[in-house]
């Protein structure tokens, strides 16, 4: 089994980890003692930890018979067999990939889903491995 990281860009990064600092640093300055503003930080931080769980543990799986995309509390199972088509992609719809700018689609019998592996040609080579009829533009 073979398992590949999320590939992640400056844009991505900055979004996850700088929206977070600014909204800690705006609830410092919107109280008149740090020890105000504890809890409401600690509170932000807290609901924050879901975007931390997703940073840290997006990743595409080969199986025997199926791709597993996982990202945080979300689990997709896609098989082998059902897979069409895997193609570049700009879209920016929120999904397990963590660049904004290098994405993939992955195109199967009940839908699709669009992700970021670190190495993209080894990815889609690998998925063709799995099932020679799938297409692809990459």
């Amino acid at each position: 089994m073979k398992k590949f990281k999320s590939k992640t860009d400056f844009i991505s990064f900055s979004i996850l980890w700088g929206i977070p600092v600014v909204v800690t640093l705006f609830l410092l300055y919107s109280f008149d003692t740090v020890k105000d503003a504890v809890i409401p930080i600690a509170i932000f931080w807290l609901l924050n930890s879901l975007t931390i769980w997703i940073y840290f543990s997006t990743y595409y799986k080969f199986t025997n018979d199926e791709i597993i995309v996982k990202s945080g509390p979300i689990r997709r199972n896609i098989p082998y067999q059902s897979i069409s088509s895997v193609r570049k992609t700009k879209s920016l719809i929120a999904s397990p990939a963590l660049s904004i700018l290098d994405r993939i689609e992955i195109v199967y019998s009940n839908g699709s889903v669009i992700i970021s592996p670190k190495d993209k040609k080894d990815f889609v080579n690998m998925l063709k491995s799995k099932n020679p009829n799938i297409s692809s533009d990459i």
